[in-house]
């Protein structure tokens, strides 16, 4: 495949990737899960501009989403280590793979988006009329939306991770409530207690051996 001298500045792959990861079990595309991604942060901010929300401290918020952005760049290279490190001790099977690829393209589609919205912050408070007025409608709207989505593919990303997780070290199960795991425990103690039962009952019932018999 040939690169050209632009292909670095091309992040179609890492968008199609981070879509096209929104799986099923059983691989078909997730349109729920992509429409969600797609149509709530639009609708916060179609809402925000509707309603005339305006930021009053856009510099906080600026540092907050460049350190987000940072934060999930460097837990993308974490997790690269991380299968780096047990993929070779405990084989993954597709699901498992599947899932550390999706939790991947989220990490890197959400650090870019809080890059991107740190950006237009840092523009938008520059360019204002004066340092204590507020942030205008349509920068606003764009703040709102993009953390709207950072914030669902911190969510997707979270749960995946975790899913992988449990496939890797405890078989895909998870923990069972305290209601479920003392009625397991009783029906441990009632099987257990049956099979004693029907072990002394055997004992009882059996007889001596005699001479003759041998």
């Amino acid at each position: 495949m040939r690169e050209s001298v632009l292909d670095r500045f091309d992040l179609r792959p890492l968008i199609r990737d981070h879509f096209r990861s929104m799986q099923r079990p059983d691989s078909s595309p997730d349109w729920s899960a992509r429409l969600i991604v797609v149509v709530v942060p639009l609708a916060v901010g179609v809402a925000s501009y509707l309603m005339e929300w305006r930021l009053t401290d856009p510099s906080a918020i600026s540092g907050a989403s460049a350190l987000i952005a940072g934060i999930m760049f460097g837990a993308f290279t974490q997790l690269a280590a991380f299968r780096d490190r047990i993929e070779g001790r405990r084989p993954f099977d597709a699901t498992t793979k599947r899932h550390f690829r999706e939790t991947a393209a989220h990490l890197m589609a959400g650090a870019l988006a809080s890059a991107l919205e740190a950006a237009v912050l840092v523009v938008a408070s520059g360019i204002r009329p004066n340092p204590d007025a507020k942030l205008d409608r349509i920068p606003t709207c764009i703040v709102l939306a993009l953390g709207c989505y950072v914030l669902i593919l911190f969510i997707m990303a979270i749960r995946r991770m975790y899913s992988a997780y449990l496939r890797v070290f405890d078989n895909g199960q998870y923990l069972r409530s305290d209601k479920a795991r003392a009625k397991r425990r009783r029906e441990q103690l009632q099987e257990q207690a049956r099979d004693h039962s029907a072990i002394e009952g055997v004992g009882a019932s059996g007889s001596p051996l005699r001479a003759d018999d041998i």
